[in-house]
């Protein structure tokens, strides 16, 4: 099976759980977070089997409108749902758990949708373990999964989050942090202003912190 029926197969599954689909991810969102599944398809080798890779994230949904508050980017609020899975300017969301299904290329559709199935399945009951229903739940859930690989993912979500709780002196500081840390400065721009000096600016001018 090639790439795009495997897709596809991986689609008509995760519907069953109420997932929504754009390209190559499945979305949808669960009492104000949004979940979403990225697949991507293709051999660990040259010559070896394939494979279907898949990364499950989520974040809080008010992050997303806190970042384009910050950016002066309201427009987006009227993009689909999809937009904060793939959007250019949206804080990235934090990895729950990634898996591999492996599968020889003359796999029929039956030999794979059972472990297609299966592990949408655990997909949901790892979602359902987590018990997050609040922002200090997500933020406990970071400091308690901290990689060191997306250090400044982490911190940026930790930003828009504390925002949202209205921590202010602790997203300044996450703020300063990294700007004086991130070598490479923000992930975003914005003419002579990377997305750390608009945000100070937010928090200052829009709660005096």
């Amino acid at each position: 099976m090639n790439e795009k029926e495997i897709t596809k197969l991986f689609k008509q599954e995760a519907k069953k759980y109420g997932y929504k689909f754009k390209e190559y991810f499945a979305f949808k969102e669960i009492d104000d977070f949004f979940y979403v599944i990225y697949t991507f398809v293709g051999r660990d080798t040259p010559k070896g089997n394939l494979r279907i890779e898949v990364l499950v994230e989520f974040k809080p949904m008010i992050i997303d409108e806190i970042f384009w508050d910050i950016t002066d980017l309201k427009e987006n609020l009227k993009m689909p749902l999809s937009f904060r899975g793939n959007g250019a300017f949206t804080f990235p969301p934090k990895d729950i758990v990634r898996m591999k299904i492996y599968y020889s290329d003359d796999a029929t559709e039956k030999e794979l949708i059972e472990p297609i199935q299966k592990n949408i399945e655990k997909i949901e009951k790892i979602i359902q373990s987590l018990k997050i229903s609040s922002l200090d739940d997500f933020l406990n859930y970071i400091e308690n999964h901290k990689d060191k690989t997306y250090e400044w993912s982490d911190i940026d979500l930790c930003i828009g989050t504390n925002i949202a709780l209205k921590k202010y002196d602790t997203a300044l500081e996450l703020c300063h942090y990294a700007k004086n840390n991130k070598k490479s400065g923000s992930s975003w721009v914005f003419d002579d202003k990377d997305f750390y000096d608009l945000a100070i600016k937010y928090i200052e001018k829009k709660y005096g912190a």
